[in-house]
């Protein structure tokens, strides 16, 4: 009778040793998930502080530079045509089509990849800025060309 007892006791003590260890992994692991929580968040809006910025600095510039060349409006279409149709796909492709789960799985976020896209449509508003449109001008008149139309613009 006494084994079986001096035995119930071991069996819990090693029970309650088990539960406190487990007690402690459990606290251990809710510390790592809230750290790996706040470095996604962390991520997330960087993420999104990389696209919205250089939106709004793109919307800016171009705002700018039809103040700068009022002649130019014909010119400055095409790149506000571009910056808005970027806008609005790469708002739509990081919403929608992204896979969010291997996003945060792989830490791949768009971020920095999307101001090179951006950068192109920097090159059309400097072109209309300091070159005078004249490489804007001439993209649109093989667009004209293309399509059979009459129309020509010349560089302002």
């Amino acid at each position: 009778m006494r084994n079986k007892k001096k035995f119930a006791s071991n069996i819990q003590q090693a029970f309650d040793w088990h539960i406190a260890s487990l007690s402690q992994a459990q606290s251990n692991l809710v510390t790592l998930i809230q750290g790996k929580y706040a470095e996604v968040v962390e991520k997330l809006l960087l993420d999104l502080r990389v696209f919205s910025g250089t939106n709004a600095i793109m919307f800016v510039l171009l705002v700018i530079a039809s103040f700068l060349k009022e002649r130019a409006v014909a010119q400055l279409f095409l790149p506000g045509s571009l910056l808005f149709a970027a806008t609005l796909f790469s708002t739509y492709f990081y919403l929608f089509e992204q896979n969010w789960f291997f996003t945060i799985i792989f830490n791949n976020y768009i971020g920095y990849g999307y101001i090179v896209y951006v950068f192109a449509v920097f090159l059309f508003l400097s072109d209309v800025v300091l070159n005078r449109a004249r490489v804007t001008t001439q993209i649109i008149n093989q667009a004209f060309n293309a399509i059979g139309s009459g129309e020509s613009l010349t560089p302002c």
